[in-house]
């Protein structure tokens, strides 16, 4: 059975990462016809009722349970309302590639946040992860803040949006959640998306989902339903059931991908930068996710049980 399991896991695995990285290329085709926060609004709204709806259809209960709210609601804002509004801005000013890049430091984000508010120690391993990672963010930051392709406002979007998925993967991971991970996905989703709902009709432009033709039409439908429905049910899985390194290794996989599929679909460059920056960020997640203790697969949380 362990075996099975592990399969599974490895499987799951796989495609969080190939999804994951085929959809930053997919995001940029999006952007390139609709702005940012209606694009953003529509994912996120899919996600959502997606979610839900599939939760309903295998007979669970849709009401989060009382002891869940408050870390529901915090999740939303933090990973819903902000990680997808930095990230939609992120992704429409700059290059894919590199937004792929500066999204994946969040495990460097994750840890620090977990010290300081989980009380977790760093070993000499996560510290040295830490200390080449930083490395990596300022080899990548380095050509943006001298204005280069105009990258100084995507790269810092960008960054706000990891901080925002590194404090979200470590407010899900505190919580000993009793809903399931199919309810927790669909609400986080549609109550961080109200924030979004207003600037999208008070600061956004609504009116260009009417621009949308059908090739761009199946990739926003790729980003909203795929990425926001099948790939968060697995992160959030993976995030409860191991350990924090063993669900992250699907992260490290994706910003090449990402860069990769940004390359070959968009011809977006990849220079000395971006390499640089992706050979520290790889190391540094090595080093950050492989110095979290395994004692946790040892005693796997509860199952989620119905209010």
């Amino acid at each position: 059975m362990s075996r099975d399991i592990s399969l599974l896991q490895g499987v799951s695995l796989a495609a969080l990462a190939l999804f994951w990285a085929l959809n930053w290329p997919a995001m940029k085709v999006g952007l390139g016809t609709v702005e940012p926060w209606t694009f953003r609004l529509l994912t996120v709204a899919a996600g959502g009722v997606g979610a839900l709806l599939i939760a309903r259809g295998l007979g669970q209960r849709l009401i989060p349970h009382s002891s869940d709210r408050r870390a529901l609601l915090l999740l939303a804002f933090v990973q819903a309302t902000l990680w997808n509004g930095f990230s939609g801005f992120g992704i429409a000013l700059g290059e894919a590639g590199r937004a792929a890049l500066i999204a994946f430091t969040m495990p460097i984000w994750a840890t620090l946040l977990a010290v300081l508010i989980l009380g977790e120690t760093v070993g000499r391993r996560r510290a040295l992860g830490l200390a080449v990672g930083l490395g990596g963010i300022v080899v990548l930051m380095a050509p943006a803040l001298g204005g280069l392709a105009g990258q100084r406002e995507a790269s810092l979007f960008m960054l706000a949006a990891a901080v925002a998925w590194g404090a979200g993967t470590v407010i899900f991971k505190a919580q000993a959640w009793q809903t399931p991970i199919l309810v927790v996905t669909g609400w986080h989703f549609l109550i961080g998306g109200i924030p979004l709902l207003v600037a999208a009709f008070a600061l956004g432009e609504p009116a260009s989902l009417l621009e949308v033709d059908l090739g761009t039409g199946l990739v926003v439908a790729y980003s909203a339903l795929i990425p926001m429905i099948l790939c968060q049910y697995i992160w959030f899985r993976l995030v409860q059931a191991v350990p924090a390194n063993v669900a992250a290794m699907a992260t490290l996989a994706v910003p090449g991908l990402g860069l990769a599929a940004s390359a070959v679909l968009l011809g977006e460059p990849v220079g000395p930068f971006e390499v640089a920056g992706l050979v520290l960020l790889t190391v540094a997640m090595v080093l950050i996710l492989t110095s979290f203790s395994l004692r946790a697969n040892r005693h796997p949380p509860p199952a989620p049980r119905p209010e």
